[in-house]
């Protein structure tokens, strides 16, 4: 699993739990720091860019689920979305293209500030924190996925 790219090492982890417990090990040694991401405005494509090997991968096409929203936070391979165009907050994993609705329709309104959430969403432990302000009082709310 070692040689394995780290795009192709979040796919081996879809085939089976023995698999996914083998990538993951594999992956903490090789990839101990974060990756950024960017959207170029003119290409249908995204950036990812991991700076301790000073490498960008190119990923294509841009998925419909990321054209036109926001990414609040990424943890553990996973995204926290909000669709503009479907006004709508999602988990979206941009290596395998598994997306988790959120059931709180709450979670975002126009006064939220920002989003986040602990551990990947498959996780039994996940919790989303949203933090938001109105005519200068501050809310912060927790929610937690029922796996």
């Amino acid at each position: 699993m070692q040689r394995l790219s780290f795009k192709d090492n979040i796919r081996a982890c879809a085939v089976c739990k023995t698999w996914q417990q083998a990538c993951v090990s594999a992956r903490v040694d090789e990839y101990p720091t974060p990756w950024l991401i960017s959207f170029p405005f003119d290409k249908d494509e995204y950036e990812l860019y991991d700076p301790s090997l000073d490498k960008t991968h190119i990923c294509k096409p841009t998925p419909p689920e990321l054209r036109g929203s926001y990414i609040y936070c990424s943890r553990d391979g996973w995204f926290l979305v909000h669709s503009r165009n479907l006004n709508e907050i999602f988990f979206f994993n941009p290596f395998t293209h598994e997306r988790i609705g959120l059931p709180w329709p709450d979670i975002w309104t126009t006064y939220t500030h920002a989003l986040a959430f602990s551990c990947a969403p498959t996780s039994n432990s996940c919790v989303i924190f949203s933090v938001s302000s109105f005519m200068g009082s501050l809310t912060i709310k927790t929610y937690y996925l029922d796996t």
